[in-house]
């Protein structure tokens, strides 16, 4: 197997560094079933011990009480951290407060159907919800992409908060609606936005020059605010050819077959997907970043608790940097990424 690009390598090794790996389990979080699951394989997922698929068969007694079973797809499996107790109760019970919340489809590592957890954002705000005295308990459902689910929180369409999402910059025309409807987070997580090319190909950045007349791709309902600035005029002045599918893979898949010349994404959704296509050997990114982005959580302006909401997550994300729950979550997922690219 090819060895991941030097950029890539680095951006792991400082957030493993930073973020100690810790044995601990995903736990006090909401998986949803995939085709196939069961209570065994799920305590697997989670626990990497299929043992404890009798901590999930006490949590969620509406389910398949057997470890093989197969879970119908699309079942909600509240994964304790602890075992029940002889009263029944865990510690953090599935008939806990719930709060409704939309997150963003087959944005792995971030947020996904199938990534453990489903995806470190879900994880921190699961965990960050839960760090006050009266803890709500998200239940999810999925948008297709960022600007769908912006739409979806605008209109108020009974999402309560949404993530991952960027957000924007509140003095472009383009963005004035989504600010004057939207309350955001602090960021919750930071991650720089990269080029991927193919090995070999000859495509370098050093500066923006290097780019002027390239065929660069980037999904459509991606934000592409890196890519107008005060100091950078790419699509205003038409100094790169832009291409816009509906996902990452698509792009990948162009620029396999050369019909772009770089793909542009954050560096663990472009390395994650890079992994799932088996293109390791192929595509490579580019060791200078194009911008940094940040991902928020986002409430709906018209919501009755938006300000509370916004609060109880800045509050509780604060919570876990403060403990070290925070690192532990990130150490975590960012193992799980270098174990695929590996």
């Amino acid at each position: 197997m090819r060895v991941p690009s030097l950029f890539i390598l680095s951006c792991l090794s400082v957030t493993l560094a930073v973020f100690p790996m810790a044995a601990s389990a995903l736990c006090n979080v909401t998986y949803t079933a995939q085709d196939g699951d069961n209570l065994s394989g799920v305590a697997e997922l989670h626990y990497a011990d299929s043992a404890r698929w009798s901590w999930l068969a006490a949590a969620n007694p509406d389910l398949s009480a057997s470890p093989d079973s197969a879970l119908a797809q699309g079942s909600q499996v509240f994964i304790p951290c602890t075992p029940p107790d002889p009263s029944g109760q865990t510690a953090a019970s599935p008939d806990m407060p719930k709060v409704n919340v939309l997150s963003i489809v087959d944005f792995a590592p971030f947020s996904s159907r199938t990534w453990p957890a489903q995806g470190i954002m879900a994880e921190l705000i699961t965990a960050a919800l839960g760090a006050g005295p009266a803890p709500l308990r998200p239940v999810t459902a999925w948008a297709e992409n960022a600007a769908d689910g912006v739409s979806q929180l605008a209109d108020s369409r009974g999402a309560e908060i949404g993530f991952p999402l960027p957000r924007p910059d509140c003095s472009a025309d383009e963005a004035r609606d989504a600010c004057a409807r939207l309350l955001y987070s602090d960021p919750v997580i930071e991650i720089p936005l990269v080029l991927f090319v193919r090995s070999g190909g000859g495509v370098t950045y050093q500066d923006d020059s290097d780019l002027a007349g390239r065929h660069l791709c980037r999904p459509a309902a991606y934000s592409m605010a890196s890519l107008d600035t005060p100091d950078r005029h790419w699509i205003s002045e038409k100094v790169v050819n832009l291409v816009t599918p509906d996902r990452p893979e698509t792009c990948f898949q162009m620029l396999a077959g050369g019909q772009v010349d770089a793909v542009m994404l954050n560096a663990l959704t472009g390395a994650t997907t890079i992994a799932a296509m088996n293109l390791s050997e192929q595509v490579t990114a580019l060791d200078k970043p194009l911008a940094q982005h940040t991902l928020h959580v986002a409430v709906p302006k018209v919501h009755w608790r938006a300000t509370t909401l916004i609060y109880r997550i800045n509050a509780g994300l604060r919570a876990l940097r403060e403990t070290g729950e925070y690192d532990r979550v990130v150490g975590r997922h960012m193992t799980l990424l270098w174990d695929r690219l590996n």
